[in-house]
């Protein structure tokens, strides 16, 4: 007997008719809604009985047809004598139905068998001259002497499936989804199953399909991919959750996954933030406007930690629906410890925003006060504003380049080693030989400046403010002031300076 007439109840000799009938009869309170994993083990139950129904079927035919074949043939000598002492009886019997059909053509009505203790001899039935004959007994079913064949496989493409659990993972709720994946037949096969489990963990460990990380995970409960016994490796199956979840957060319709993915709460993003930062970085590439995003100095800060959460760390990373050009202008704002041509565009926007702010408080008063020389004004004031956003950041970038460590080198080495001493000779000859000792000074005491903050930042010395050190400093600081005139007292100071912060970083080491 089969495990399946087992499971449903059933006799051994039970026909495909009682299998069906027992199966019905179960469905009634086995439902897949409620139990999935009784009615997949109950439909894995109905087919084994049907095919051991149908295979013994086949069987009790070819056994049936060899028994003719061979009745005749190996008979004994009493069973031939019976046949022999059986004949003429015969014979008496179809000559008296072919009399009747002749006399009498009517329709043959079979009248029911009296059930008694002879009512199966049919020795007895013709000594009483009956012309109706019971049924014959049902044959005992003859024992299988081969090994069951094994059913056939099913017609199902593993590929082909699991690209469509893949479609499904990526447009569906967890809810949902995992109702979906509980009602499919084709997962209740446990030779399929395991076959569509391996394609689909391939093709997420080689292709980008978003796809939520509750989704992921409810399909490596499916799959069993979180099991020791899997042989996937716990981080990469992590690390392609995260993967596939960062894909899945970029898609436009899911700005509220983004959001709760962006949220800090240090620096919190709602849904309307966080689709206007995705549009930021979708939409094509026009310079002007990207500009113009930018200028306020607190979206340069969110957009930088936005690429950060999301992994992107320059173009090469930037997967649909990201664009490149995009994602390359917002990196080159955000990296401030390099002079870019994007940070130079955006300095000198917001220089020129600030100038034409003074100009027109500038005009307004003129216009006001009635006075042509304070508009006037107003232009230069606009100019200067002009002239120090365009040299505020290279002089920034100077001084970091300046003040970064030997190691890791920075480019040109020997440039950045000789610039304060260049420096200096520079504003000397602008003194004596120039004859403009001002701007010769100025050049020389912000060369001094810088050649003290060198030796300061890399001698990893700290400065902490103390109003009596401001009183003891006080008459030195009236005594420099009358010696800004001095240039020459600012170049020794800071040839002095870069000679100890060369003897102690690059010469020693």
């Amino acid at each position: 007997m089969s495990w399946g007439h087992a499971a449903l109840d059933l006799a051994e000799d039970a026909d495909e008719r009682a299998v069906k009938r027992a199966y019905a009869a179960r469905l009634r309170t086995t439902r897949p809604d409620d139990d999935p994993v009784a009615f997949q083990q109950l439909h894995q139950a109905y087919q084994a009985a049907l095919d051991w129904a149908r295979h013994r079927a086949h069987w009790q035919d070819e056994d049936e047809d060899e028994d003719e074949d061979n009745r005749g043939h190996d008979l004994s000598a009493a069973q031939a004598s019976g046949i022999a002492e059986a004949l003429p009886l015969d014979q008496a019997l179809a000559r008296s139905f072919a009399h009747d059909a002749t006399a009498a053509p009517a329709e043959v009505v079979w009248t029911a068998v009296v059930d008694d203790a002879d009512a199966h001899d049919p020795v007895r039935i013709l000594d009483r001259g009956d012309t109706t004959f019971p049924p014959a007994a049902p044959a005992a079913p003859a024992r299988a002497t081969e090994p069951l064949p094994q059913p056939a496989a099913a017609q199902l493409d593993p590929g082909t499936f699991a690209q469509r659990v893949i479609a499904e993972a990526q447009q569906s709720e967890p809810a949902a989804f995992e109702r979906w994946l509980q009602l499919r037949p084709e997962l209740w096969s446990l030779r399929d199953k395991p076959l569509i489990g391996d394609h689909v963990l391939h093709h997420l460990l080689t292709h980008d399909a978003p796809i939520c990380a509750d989704n992921f995970d409810l399909l490596a409960q499916c799959f069993g991919w979180d099991d020791v016994g899997s042989g996937l490796d716990p981080y990469e199956a992590n690390a392609c959750r995260l993967r596939l979840h960062r894909l899945w957060v970029l898609q436009p319709r899911n700005q509220h996954g983004l959001a709760r993915y962006l949220h800090r709460p240090q620096a919190p993003v709602n849904a309307d933030e966080a689709r206007t930062r995705l549009q930021r970085l979708t939409r094509p590439w026009q310079p002007w406007r990207a500009l113009w995003d930018a200028w306020p100095a607190h979206r340069v800060a969110a957009m930088r930690d936005t690429l950060d959460l999301l992994g992107v760390h320059d173009a090469d990373d930037a997967v649909p629906p990201l664009r490149p050009a995009q994602v390359a202008f917002w990196r080159a704002l955000a990296d401030g410890q390099r002079l870019s041509w994007p940070r130079m565009q955006l300095a000198l926007l917001r220089s020129a925003l600030c100038a034409l702010v003074v100009l027109a408080v500038m005009t307004l008063l003129g216009v006001l006060g009635r006075a042509p020389a304070v508009a006037m004004q107003g232009v230069y004031a606009a100019l200067l504003v002009m002239g120090v956003g365009a040299l505020l950041l290279p002089l920034r970038s100077l001084g970091q380049w300046q003040l970064a460590e030997e190691h890791p080198p920075v480019r040109w080495p020997l440039l950045r080693l000789w610039l304060i001493p260049l420096l200096a000779i520079g504003a000397l000859l602008i003194i004596h030989l120039g004859d403009a000792r001002i701007a010769g000074s100025a050049l020389a005491w912000a060369t001094l400046g810088l050649s003290i903050r060198r030796w300061w930042h890399r001698a990893g010395y700290v400065f902490q403010f103390n109003g009596w050190l401001l009183l003891g400093i006080w008459p030195f600081l009236k005594l420099g002031g009358l010696a800004l005139m001095f240039g020459e007292i600012a170049v020794v100071g800071a040839l002095l300076a870069w000679t100890v912060d060369a003897m102690t970083k690059v010469v020693h080491r």
